[in-house]
């Protein structure tokens, strides 16, 4: 998220501290204007951030369409993992039901993802770009890690 705006829109900026770099296993799946983590055998590569102020979830969960009491009819659930890099557990959003049949991305990364095709013209093969900055899906350590 440190290189999109939305924190800012969001009005979630000073709720979040950026940790740096983080990395998680699973797929990150291509969704059109954001991506999805969902569970593989790949690496993700990710931003970790610090949850300042627990209220940021109130903001953040309906963003990423969770609900908290319904997940049933979310299309990505906020579950704790473990991070392959730094060895810590931390909050994630993990594409659920029709959220989670994209693409996958081979890169793992969001930013290295093939750009999309202008149109009438056919998209570049998966894997054809592998570039830029890692931003991929927001983690922050659930409380007590």
């Amino acid at each position: 998220m440190s290189g999109f705006p939305c924190q800012r829109e969001l009005g979630v900026h000073e709720q979040l501290r950026l940790q740096g770099p983080c990395s998680i296993a699973g797929l990150l799946v291509d969704l059109g204007e954001w991506p999805g983590l969902v569970p593989g055998d790949g690496v993700v590569r990710g931003e970790l951030f610090e949850v300042l102020d627990e209220r940021v979830w109130s903001t953040l969960d309906p963003f990423e369409d969770y609900l908290p009491g319904d997940p049933g009819a979310s299309s990505f659930l906020r579950s704790a993992v473990r991070l392959l890099h730094p060895d810590l557990d931390a909050w994630v959003y993990i594409a659920h039901g029709a959220a989670a049949n994209g693409p996958v991305i081979a890169s793992g990364s969001w930013m290295g993802r093939p750009a999309p095709a202008p149109a009438g013209e056919h998209r570049p093969p998966e894997g054809a770009h592998d570039a830029g900055r890692d931003r991929e899906e927001e983690l922050a350590p659930p409380p007590g890690a």
